[in-house]
């Protein structure tokens, strides 16, 4: 699980969370912040709702845990959750949002992290460094094709109504 998305966010070119990241781990496993014989607990409380507690190890082996039933949720009823819980960082987080994508599925992931940058000129640390990764997919497959939004600092945040082409390719990809 981990070898997969790791080697994964390399392909992408996404380093800092590609094999690179490894050491990381490594170094969580040796200072027991890793259980390294973790063994991912599912609890589902609705068919649409999965819960997963990781047991201290990687989320990507707590996410192999219930992908399928996950996926087929999702499929069935039209919208599915999952929380996973007491893990390790997750690395890149669009590893998880393109596997959904692949099913068919329009993924949105979130990740939470201590506050370790400030926005839009603030001071304070407020904010972790991984929030948001979406996936659409694609109707050919496995061709790729990057959804391009220009990424800056603006003055002051600007609500999500702001970049509509998110919300209408979005649109476009359920039909």
């Amino acid at each position: 699980a981990l070898a997969a998305a790791t080697v994964a966010a390399d392909r992408r070119g996404k380093i800092e969370v590609g094999t690179a990241h490894l050491f990381d781990f490594v170094d969580g496993l040796e200072a027991g912040r890793i259980n390294g014989a973790a063994v991912p607990r599912s609890v589902n409380r609705l068919p649409a709702a999965h819960l997963v507690d990781a047991d201290g190890g990687i989320v990507q082996l707590a996410f192999d845990e219930v992908f399928d039933r996950f996926a087929q949720s999702a499929t069935d009823l039209g919208i599915s959750i999952l929380n996973i819980v007491n893990a390790f960082p997750a690395g890149e987080l669009g590893y998880y949002t393109m596997r959904l994508a692949r099913r068919g599925l329009i993924a949105l992931a979130g990740g939470n992290s201590p506050a370790l940058m400030s926005l839009f000129g603030s001071r304070d640390t407020v904010t972790g460094t991984n929030p948001l990764s979406f996936a659409l997919p694609h109707p050919q497959g496995g061709r790729r094709r990057r959804l391009g939004l220009r990424r800056r600092t603006p003055r002051r945040a600007l609500p999500a109504h702001c970049f509509p082409s998110v919300g209408s390719r979005a649109a476009i990809s359920r039909s």
